[in-house]
Formats: C-alpha cells, sequence, structure tokens
C-alpha cells in the first residue's frame, strides 16, 4: 500500500517492475492501496493514531484483506511537505520531536496491526528544488528527513530513498510546481523504491 502523491502515481511504477520482474505469481492479481490525499500531515491531525487519515487507510487495507489470499507486499511512504510548510516558525528541535513521535507511531501500529505479514516500510524524500526554495524549507525539510531515516532505522526492515537528482514539475513545464516530480521523476522514484525493495 502506498501514501504518496495523489494526482500522478510512483506506485504504478513499483508494481509493474514487482510484476516485470517476476514476484507475482502466476494467476494472482496485484492491488494499489492508495491512502495518499494531498495537503495532510500530522500537523492538522490527519495521520496520528486515532485520526481521520490513519484511519481511512487501516479500513482500506483490512477490505483489501477480507480474501484470505491477499497479502501486503510493501509500505512506500511519501509525505512531509504540508508538515514542513505548516511548522515554518516552529523551532527546529520541537519539529523534529513532534514529526518523529507522530511517524514512528503511526509505522509502529501498522506494524503491530498486520504483524502476521513481514513487509518493509520504504520512504523518500523531498523534491530538491522544493527543499532548497528558502531557509525554512531547507530547515524543514532536513528535519523531517532526519527524524523519518531514523524512525526507519529504528523499525527494523525499512528504509529511505534519495531523491536529490529527480527533477520537480516545474523543473521540466514552469508550472510553478516545485512540491511535485514531473512525470519522468515518479517513473525513477518508483524505480528507486523496488530497488530498495529488493
Amino acid at each position: 500500500f502506498c501514501d504518496g502523491c495523489d494526482r500522478a502515481n510512483f506506485c504504478l511504477w513499483f508494481a509493474e517492475e514487482y510484476i516485470r520482474r517476476g514476484f507475482l505469481k502466476e494467476g494472482r492479481k496485484i492491488l494499489i492501496v492508495n491512502a495518499a490525499v494531498g495537503g495532510t500531515g500530522f500537523k492538522r491531525r490527519h495521520w496520528g493514531r486515532g485520526d481521520i487519515l490513519s484511519a481511512r487507510l487501516y479500513e482500506m487495507i483490512d477490505t483489501a484483506l477480507t480474501n484470505p489470499n491477499s497479502r501486503i507486499v510493501a509500505l512506500l511512504w511519501h509525505q512531509g511537505e504540508h508538515d514542513v510548510f505548516e511548522n515554518m516558525t516552529l523551532p527546529r528541535e520541537q519539529l523534529y520531536t513532534s514529526y518523529r513521535k507522530a511517524l514512528a507511531e503511526l509505522f509502529s501500529e501498522i506494524k503491530q496491526r498486520y504483524s502476521q505479514f513481514s513487509f518493509p516500510f520504504i520512504a523518500a524524500g523531498f523534491s530538491e528544488e522544493y527543499r532548497t526554495q528558502g531557509e525554512g524549507y531547507q530547515t524543514g525539510c532536513d528535519v523531517i528527513l532526519k527524524a523519518t531515516k531514523e524512525v526507519c532505522q529504528e523499525l527494523g526492515n525499512a528504509a529511505v530513498i534519495d531523491t536529490k537528482d529527480i527533477l520537480s514539475n516545474n523543473q521540466v513545464s514552469g508550472n510553478g510546481d516545485k512540491v511535485h516530480f514531473c512525470r519522468a521523476g515518479l517513473y525513477e522514484l518508483g524505480m528507486r523504491y523496488f530497488e530498495k525493495y529488493l
């Protein structure tokens, strides 16, 4: 299942590569549980314990698992831009502590709820153009990325992929969208998720 960009989904490329490499057994189907909702984060109580989007995520996964032959392959996490934007004035240490705690609680809860499956948690960094557009953005992105890496390291069977050279929509089309990756960038992102999955 996937939390990422809800406009154009890197999870599709991950799924295609998963199939192309022969991981999907004959007669089986793959389902992407796309829990992504743009403009959301922990700050506004979207993804924390008992919040509306984490509850929706569990409902979606539970529905997918009503088939007794279903299993979870991976959690692909790509989130944090809104938490950067919403916390621009927050002291660095406070942002780090609050984000780290919220993400650790979410990942731990997911792992506990679906403990019958062994699956990796894979996260990714930000668009470099988004990260470097101003001091507040760079500080926020760096803090959230540091917290994400530490949570993944402590969780085990988890990792963070690098996104530094993947282009944003704005870098390709000049449309002002520095947050989202361009189409080719989403493909590259999906491939990097898959390589990390391996």
